[in-house]
């Protein structure tokens, strides 16, 4: 796209409308931020049409505006706070999604930093980034930085709270849960660790989160936290992650009418506990598979996995998701045997017979460290997979594909 600066406008020539230019703007792609590690860019285009002139200005603020992300130690966010308190404050009101991050040094902060941030009460996307190597305990740093205070009169629609340290049954996150209970439609719980004791918490014994459309609780450490205090009467998709060796499940208080599953872990981690009121019609089970690892392995842990539904024969979509987490030289790179496909048959043959599955897909993902990326083994796969599940094919009640995705490392 071309830019028009103010060179192109002379005071006696012809201006573009401003419905024109506010449509035009809006085109303007917003970048892509999925790592919350990295740093926040905002669109240098962006930044570039709104120094034009003042109209452009205007209507560009928002959107310059609209992301504020804070991920380095508290000096840092104390530096970015500095020129919306003391300079800008009137562009709190643009601040629509909040990324912070905060260390030891949050007890130190002087008081305008909470002063600044009540200010933003706009926020629609909070996420609260615990860092890993961080002493002061969440609801310490929190009500020091004033979110306490602000979740009471926001309208969250999305709350992630990332790399969080918790007990073992949750409920020291359920008071931030419960402060924002009336308007959440989109929660993300990303556990790093989890204490083996419970503590008090202020907050209900129990948090009904009747706007919740989609959860995410993700388990990084050894335990997963049983959250059995919240209830989602009206959930739609739920993810559950975990990668460890304890048992682990999806929380008691799910909606029966829930219409998408994913389930993360790796071969080697216990079949998760997946409730008696569960009905997913697409289902996606995500594997993490070691070099050590068998397909075998996978497979069958993907059978007794779908053997723990309550409620198998609602299914009508399954995905099987494999990836490969060690690099490997694409030379030395292995694919599900047909012995390892016609064990994934027998998992899943009785779904189309007595139920609603009509589509399956696999999908092999791999990263590759050297060698040609695509080599041409689509086929060769494929056809295994075909073989595995002709029976059901022929059948024609259902289709069955399979996906490679290899990633250069």
């Amino acid at each position: 796209m071309e830019l028009i600066t103010t060179s192109n406008l002379s005071h006696s020539g012809p201006r573009l409308p401003v419905e024109l230019v506010r449509e035009t703007l809006e085109c303007i792609e917003d970048s892509e931020h999925d790592d919350l590690t990295a740093p926040y860019i905002i669109s240098p285009v962006l930044i570039a049409c709104s120094l034009v002139c003042h109209a452009w200005n205007d209507i560009c603020r928002p959107r310059v505006f609209s992301t504020i992300v804070i991920n380095q130690d508290t000096a840092r966010l104390i530096d970015r706070l500095s020129f919306l308190h003391f300079t800008a404050p009137h562009l709190s009101r643009y601040i629509v999604c909040l990324h912070l991050w905060w260390d030891d040094d949050v007890t130190l902060v002087p008081r305008w930093v909470s002063d600044c941030i009540v200010r933003t009460k706009n926020l629609s996307s909070l996420y609260l980034v615990w860092s890993p190597v961080t002493t002061v305990a969440a609801h310490a740093a929190l009500s020091t930085l004033g979110i306490m205070s602000l979740l009471p009169v926001l309208r969250l629609e999305e709350l992630a709270l990332i790399g969080w340290h918790v007990d073992e049954n949750g409920s020291d996150i359920l008071p931030f849960l419960s402060a924002s209970s009336n308007s959440l439609n989109e929660l993300v719980i990303v556990i790093t660790h989890a204490f083996g004791q419970e503590t008090e918490s202020t907050a209900p014994a129990t948090i009904r989160l009747g706007a919740l459309r989609e959860l995410a609780v993700i388990g990084k450490g050894d335990r997963f936290p049983r959250i059995n205090a919240i209830e989602c009467p009206n959930l739609r998709s739920l993810t559950i992650e975990h990668l460890g060796d304890g048992p682990w499940g999806v929380p008691p208080g799910i909606s029966g009418e829930l219409a998408d599953l994913t389930v993360t872990a790796s071969c080697s981690s216990l079949i998760p506990e997946l409730g008696h009121s569960m009905r997913p019609s697409d289902l996606k089970l995500d594997m993490q598979r070691g070099s050590h690892e068998s397909y075998h392995n996978v497979m069958v842990w993907v059978r007794d996995c779908i053997a723990c539904l309550p409620f198998p024969y609602v299914v009508r979509e399954l995905v099987i998701g494999i990836t490969n987490e060690e690099s490997t030289d694409l030379d030395a790179l292995e694919y599900p045997s047909l012995y390892d496909y016609e064990e994934l048959y027998c998992a899943v043959r009785s779904l189309p017979q007595h139920g609603a599955l009509r589509k399956m897909v696999v999908a092999l993902k791999t990263f590759i460290t050297s060698g040609k990326i695509y080599e041409d083994n689509y086929e060769r796969e494929d056809a295994k997979l075909k073989e595995a599940f002709g029976p059901l094919l022929r059948t024609g009640k259902m289709t069955v594909s399979l996906t490679l995705d290899q990633v250069q490392d």
